[in-house]
């Protein structure tokens, strides 16, 4: 399978949060990072292309890998 991607704006170390245990709302990727520019490059799916073996989906019934 082959898709497109795109750098992200949404770096998750930035902004990703969840709720722990104690019901706190904590970053979801702790880093060390003090800079946005440090972050490691992040992408996302932008459904441009989506390329796909035909017979791996009828096999399967399903698109994920």
């Amino acid at each position: 399978m082959v898709v497109s991607v795109k750098e992200t704006k949404s770096n998750p170390c930035y902004n990703l949060f969840e709720e722990n245990s104690a019901s706190l709302i904590i970053k979801s990727k702790e880093s060390d990072f003090t800079r946005r520019q440090d972050i490691p490059k992040v992408c996302e799916l932008n459904g441009a292309i989506y390329l796909v073996n035909a017979l791996l989906i009828k096999r399967k019934k399903d698109l994920r890998i």
